[in-house]
């Protein structure tokens, strides 16, 4: 009670706020996730988190259902795209075509943001922009998720930007990922805790990919208080350390 709220961050998004809404993004397989071109702040960076995985933590975002639905229409809207890109020479099956994506990403459609996530990578993958075919339904590419398809911009340093692993894993010999990951372990009051740390840098957690190792520390534990930084180990080259050690020992490495 009337302590001040001034140094508190407001870890879940607000859906009203353009900027909040803006920060989620779509990847191929239906999950909700960060879209990795968009810069934390500076309260995300001071506390290690990131506000999209919370929330997509805390609401149950990526619940298997709503997965289920948001791959079954990502799959949808990348036939249509297809369609739209292959059979431009028949106006009538490009303009159904045209009119079904505009149908599905309009922002008054149900599930419109995945829908637009969906086309805009639809459209990397087959080599084309997002420009190219500006949409008609309004949601536009703006809610794109762009780290399955290799075009996410360069990671910040170590220093500069503590969230983003990726740095991290840049630094990490390559034949470590080459099982697909490198094994997380750690122990919270639940018992022992594991997930994986890919070369992109995201973090699964029960099949949960997480953009921080606090988020996913909370994931595996249940404690709102955890750090993941120093929760987490993993072994390379046979020497076992925390995320935070390593991280530490790539700063001195860098000065």
């Amino acid at each position: 009670m009337g302590e001040s709220l001034e140094g508190e961050l407001p870890v879940l998004l607000d859906p009203v706020l353009a900027e909040d809404a803006d920060l989620v993004g779509f990847d191929s397989q239906g999950y909700a996730r960060r879209r990795p071109e968009k810069p934390y702040s500076d309260d995300e960076v001071a506390w290690d988190l990131c506000r999209v995985d919370e929330t997509i933590r805390i609401l149950a975002l990526n619940a298997d259902r709503l997965i289920e639905t948001r791959s079954t229409l990502i799959e949808k809207v990348d036939r249509l795209v297809e369609l739209y890109l292959v059979r431009r020479d028949d106006a009538v099956v490009a303009r159904y075509a045209r009119k079904e994506i505009d149908d599905l990403t309009r922002t008054t459609a149900e599930w419109s943001a995945a829908a637009a996530a969906a086309e805009r990578l639809a459209l990397l993958a087959y080599g084309r922009s997002g420009d190219e075919v500006p949409p008609q339904g309004g949601a536009g590419g703006d809610v794109a998720e762009r780290a399955s398809d290799g075009t996410e911009p360069a990671a910040a340093t170590a220093t500069a930007h503590r969230v983003d692993l990726r740095t991290l894993v840049a630094a990490l010999p390559p034949e470590a990922f080459s099982t697909g990951g490198i094994a997380l372990t750690g122990r919270g009051k639940r018992g022992p805790a594991r997930a994986t740390l890919r070369k992109d840098g995201i973090i699964e957690c029960f099949q949960q990919p997480l953009a921080t190792p606090t988020s996913a520390a909370r994931m595996a534990t249940g404690d709102e208080k955890v750090d993941g930084w120093t929760f987490w180990s993993l072994t390379v080259d046979g020497t076992t350390r925390t995320l935070s050690d390593l991280r530490d020992f790539l700063i001195t490495q860098d000065g």
